[in-house]
């Protein structure tokens, strides 16, 4: 394979500073990535899957017909 080198270090710059997986069966798209001054991260985007990960809490779980926005 080229370019791989097994005995050499992997070095990812700029490292990962946030990473995550969440989504449904169906088609996600972020639209904005933001953070606050605490650093925690806001992501908006729209989700067409009837089984998009929701909180307690949340304002509508269910899924509306085509795509639904999120704020995750």
């Amino acid at each position: 394979m080229a370019g791989r080198h097994p005995a050499r270090k992997l070095v990812i710059d700029p490292g990962i500073l946030y990473s995550s997986y969440f989504g449904g069966n169906f088609a996600e798209a972020a639209q904005d990535v933001t953070l606050d001054a605490g650093g925690n991260v806001y992501i908006t985007g729209y989700t067409d899957s009837v089984n998009f990960p929701t909180v307690l809490g949340s304002f509508d779980v269910s899924s509306n017909g085509d795509f639904d926005v999120f704020v995750w």
